[in-house]
């Protein structure tokens, strides 16, 4: 088992118990429980097929290679088509995407971790550099870190929407 792998899977987990036990509750456009269980379904399917599948498009499309990968804005992509689609034919209207967007951030922000300490094999090191940040990914080449940036930018992100719930405000 990879320290990617590892770090996927904790990253998935911590994002669903975020979304399951703090945000779920509170999504008040999906006032059905029924309704809020077919949601976070086609959500979670559509990350699914929209970073398998983007990812798996791009390392071909990089490499010449068929390589199972994964895109977080192709999760993103299906996750949003996904849960517009299911609340197309739910007739659910009101704003849901926020209820989201801490689990989201916060799944990115650990997975990031992963793909910084996976090297280079995981072809998402950053160009080269000779800044202080530089990191040598095992090929000799100084790269910035751009998976460290990601991982803490979006860690910031969630305090602060972490920070907006906590508030009640609107943004």
């Amino acid at each position: 088992m990879s320290i990617h792998f590892i770090f996927d899977l904790l990253s998935y987990s911590v994002a669903f118990l975020i979304s399951w036990k703090w945000i779920r509750p509170a999504t008040p456009a999906i006032a059905d429980e029924t309704l809020r269980y077919g949601y976070y379904t086609a959500l979670i399917i559509g990350f699914f097929i929209g970073a398998f599948g983007f990812g798996t498009l791009n390392t071909y499309y990089s490499l010449h290679q068929i390589i199972i990968g994964k895109s977080v804005l192709g999760a993103i992509f299906g996750g949003v088509v996904s849960a517009e689609l299911f609340k197309k034919f739910a007739h659910i209207r009101g704003s849901t995407g926020a209820y989201f967007v801490p689990s989201l951030s916060i799944g990115i922000a650990i997975g990031r971790i992963g793909c910084y300490l996976s090297g280079i094999q995981d072809y998402t090191y950053g160009i080269e550099t000779t800044t202080i940040f530089a990191h040598d990914f095992g090929d000799g080449i100084m790269r910035h870190p751009v998976q460290l940036y990601e991982s803490v930018s979006m860690g910031l992100f969630f305090l602060y929407t972490v920070w907006v719930y906590k508030n009640n405000k609107k943004t």
